[in-house]
């Protein structure tokens, strides 16, 4: 199923381009869903979510601490955590500041 997402988003121009710029696999192109930070406003308090792109992992393995660059912004980030799905197809990492 999450195959089939990808492919859609892809037909339609919705993945994001990005390169690894340090870590095991430095150099190596891929593309993910990006979701940028959201602000959510509750008991008249901001909570504020990171950023993180859905990538597969047959395309690329990312680890915590490896540096991506995302190629529409040009914006470095740190990958602070990976989550994988149970049929393991595809993991979201989450991203902070580099």
């Amino acid at each position: 199923m999450e195959n089939l997402i990808f492919r859609a988003f892809s037909a339609v121009g919705f993945l994001t381009p990005f390169v690894v710029k340090s870590g095991a696999a430095a150099d190596r192109d891929f593309t993910g869903i990006f979701e940028e930070p959201q602000g959510l406003v509750m008991d008249g308090m901001v909570q504020m979510s990171d950023p993180s792109v859905e990538f597969r992992n047959e395309e690329i393995t990312l680890r915590k601490d490896d540096k991506i660059q995302n190629l529409k912004t040009g914006k470095i980030y740190a990958v602070t955590r990976i989550r994988h799905a149970e049929d393991g197809s595809y993991s979201v990492a989450t991203l902070g500041s580099a």
